[in-house]
């Protein structure tokens, strides 16, 4: 259940009905006195008997949050019922003179599972971080933590200290690490790589990483450290400004780790435009990896879709095991030509029972997109499709034909898509069974455009950074 602002004057008129719901969302984001309502969320804790999953999201209030946010965590220490805690405060210029107190009630440190933590673009450094770290050990319970600290000025010696930290809550199983800063080197995600085999029943990793790169090493050492995680089985990775050597190197390493099932990459070629090229042979050495069932992957913003997309399916062919892959290749210019060889390129993935594919925002037509659809209903294993396209080339009766021959495929369990066309409006038309959503969190872009010193920086972070399990 999700409450605004008005929820909080109705409380000071006495007007609220006790909750019921197990789960609390409070937005008082993109409002410049967001905490100013704190106080009478104090007051309403109280009410909030029946919820077990609790978040409060206080970003963009441009100045640190106060003493009523701490008013809060008490508030909520008192509450025995919660198990999952999550606060979002990005860019809210906290500094290292801030200190983030998560509570001292020993109860309520050994009762909370779950915590999400994002600090996104604010301007601490590695004292907060420190500090932080030392916080959240204080949850000696918790098996999922989430921490997005990407746009800050933390540096190795804050990401050391973190991890190290981190390494006390022994029954963390589901880990999601942001870092981005130009101050962590080879030598910061060195140390990370060199902490992970501490965590010894982590079975699901997330990293979004970006660092000051000055050898290839510190992949390898990244690789090592998760090849030591002998329960993992699901890695995710969004790297900044990835290069080729690292591409090779990253490939190379995962390859050690047995127990991966499922693989999970998303490239933005804004920050990795030097990798297109050695895709296909990256996949190749993903391919090498017995084990792996689910690989999901997303590429987004080229400016030659069509050969990107060829050499995704080019390496794609060579997983021998694959039954589950996710593929999402929006926003890449690809062509007519271009749909047609990914069809043509999933034909010979023929393990494949589950597909998922974005083709959303393209420059597909009629005649790309039927080429596509022909091939996928020439799938002999496939039970799952999901299928998003969305162009402003294809045509309102190219979608009918497009419609008839999906539901020819007749051996589907399940068959999801949409097709939108004439993107003008005057005559837009779908096809779906159900309105298509796109559930992965890390999907969605936040892009934030900021004028300093009559210099333009463009920043792209990832939004709503708290993990969820794949139900497939």
């Amino acid at each position: 259940m999700e409450y605004d602002e008005g929820y909080f004057f109705r409380i000071q008129n006495n007007l609220m009905i006790s909750l019921q719901q197990k789960e609390a969302q409070i937005n008082l984001n993109y409002r410049k006195y967001g905490h100013f309502y704190l106080p009478d969320l104090v007051s309403a804790l109280p009410n909030f008997t029946n919820v077990e999953d609790f978040y409060i999201n206080l970003s963009y209030s441009k100045f640190p949050p106060n003493q009523a946010l701490q008013d809060v965590i008490i508030g909520l220490s008192k509450l025995t019922t919660i198990s999952k805690f999550g606060i979002c405060l990005k860019m809210n210029k906290i500094n290292d003179n801030y200190k983030l107190d998560l509570g001292s009630d020993s109860v309520w440190c050994s009762q909370i599972l779950s915590l999400s933590l994002d600090l996104c673009s604010n301007q601490f450094g590695d004292c907060f971080t420190t500090d932080l770290g030392r916080e959240i050990s204080k949850f000696t319970n918790l098996s999922t933590l989430c921490l997005d600290l990407t746009f800050n000025a933390i540096s190795d010696l804050g990401v050391s200290n973190l991890i190290c930290s981190l390494t006390k809550c022994v029954h963390l199983s589901h880990l999601n690490l942001g870092f981005k800063s130009d101050k962590i080197t080879d030598k910061g995600l060195s140390a990370l790589g060199n902490q992970l085999s501490q965590f010894e029943n982590l079975t699901n990793l997330y990293l979004k990483l970006g660092w000051k790169k000055t050898s290839y090493h510190s992949v390898s050492i990244l690789c090592s450290g998760l090849a030591k995680c002998e329960k993992l089985s699901t890695f995710t990775f969004i790297p900044y400004e990835f290069q080729l050597q690292e591409l090779v190197e990253l490939s190379s390493g995962l390859q050690k780790c047995t127990n991966l099932s499922i693989l999970k990459f998303t490239f933005l070629e804004l920050f990795n435009q030097a990798i297109n090229k050695q895709l296909s042979q990256f996949l190749f050495g993903l391919a090498k990896s017995a084990h792996l069932q689910t690989f999901e992957l997303k590429y987004k913003f080229s400016n030659n879709g069509d050969e990107v997309a060829r050499d995704i399916l080019i390496g794609l062919a060579k997983f021998s095991n694959l039954s589950n892959l996710s593929l999402d290749l929006s926003y890449n210019k690809i062509s007519d030509q271009g749909a047609s060889d990914i069809g043509l390129g999933l034909l010979k993935c023929t393990s494949i029972q589950i597909l998922k594919l974005n083709l959303d925002s393209n420059r597909i037509g009629d005649e790309g997109a039927s080429k596509l659809v022909s091939s996928l209903v020439k799938f002999q294993n496939l039970k799952y499709l999901d299928l998003m396209i969305w162009s402003i080339y294809i045509k309102e009766e190219c979608v009918n034909r497009l419609k008839n021959s999906v539901l020819k495929i007749k051996r589907l369990v399940n068959c999801q898509y949409q097709v939108l066309c004439d993107y003008s409006g005057e005559a837009q038309d779908e096809i779906n069974d159900y309105y298509y959503e796109d559930d992965e969190e890390y999907d969605d872009l936040y892009v934030q455009q900021i004028d300093q010193q009559d210099n333009q920086e463009i920043i792209i972070q990832q939004d709503n950074f708290e993990f969820q399990e794949n139900s497939l």
